[in-house]
């Protein structure tokens, strides 16, 4: 997180010498396209064959925590604060030295979008690694981002709700995808994780509690700033 915090103060300081801005770019892993995308092909988790839990169960995990972004976080996503991006902080793509991140790699997805879709993404990746306690995961890269760059209190408030909405894009687009290509094992392997963290996510955490928890890590501030009503997922 702090690695990927400082790359975001200096892209926010870029800015193109050409009239048209090459990061302004349409691509299938923006995170502002997830919403169409997994709306689009969300049939396709019903019907897919090797992967884990019912189809039935498989639909109902997306569809919920789509709607959970679409009520609680949609609003505010569209009005935060815009970057270019490196948009793929996933394991593959960091180096490390000496047990420390040093750099990061692979610019194939960069583009302009909003600043909070980077840190997402890497929450994303970071929850898939700790199954045992994903949001603790996603606290630590958040935390270690926001001591170079500091997050504003709406995009605290709407973090986890965006790293789960990559997570849902990334098990709909494998769905389809082993459509395209069902002789790919791979497919369905590389998905696997996403599925069992939506699992873990949908029984054992509340929709405001990973926000809450970030709020106080951040700001040390103690009390639930985000409240709601009826807040367990299922």
């Amino acid at each position: 997180g702090n690695v990927l915090g400082g790359m975001d103060v200096a892209l926010r300081k870029f800015k193109a010498k050409s009239k048209t801005n090459p990061a302004k770019r349409d691509i299938k892993w923006d995170l502002m396209k997830a919403e169409d995308f997994i709306t689009a092909k969300i049939s396709y988790v019903k019907t897919l064959k090797g992967a884990p839990f019912s189809g039935e169960r498989r639909l109902l995990l997306v569809s919920t925590f789509l709607e959970i972004y679409q009520r609680r976080a949609k609003s505010i996503h569209l009005g935060l604060r815009e970057s270019i991006v490196h948009n793929d902080a996933n394991d593959y793509n960091v180096l490390v030295e000496k047990g420390k991140v040093s750099g990061i790699i692979d610019f194939g997805d960069l583009l302009e979008t909003k600043l909070i879709n980077n840190l997402a993404i890497a929450c994303a990746y970071a929850m898939l690694g700790n199954q045992e306690d994903p949001i603790s995961a996603m606290i630590d890269v958040a935390l270690g981002y926001h001591q170079k760059l500091q997050l504003q209190d709406e995009e605290i408030g709407i973090l986890y709700h965006l790293a789960v909405l990559r997570i849902c894009h990334s098990v709909v687009a494998s769905a389809y995808e082993s459509t395209l290509h069902p002789d790919n094992p791979y497919i369905l392997i590389s998905a696997k994780p996403g599925w069992e963290c939506l699992q873990t996510l949908a029984t054992r955490v509340t929709v405001n509690g990973p926000a809450n928890r970030l709020h106080e890590v951040l700001t040390g501030e103690s009390k639930d700033k985000f409240q709601c009503k009826g807040c367990s997922v299922m």
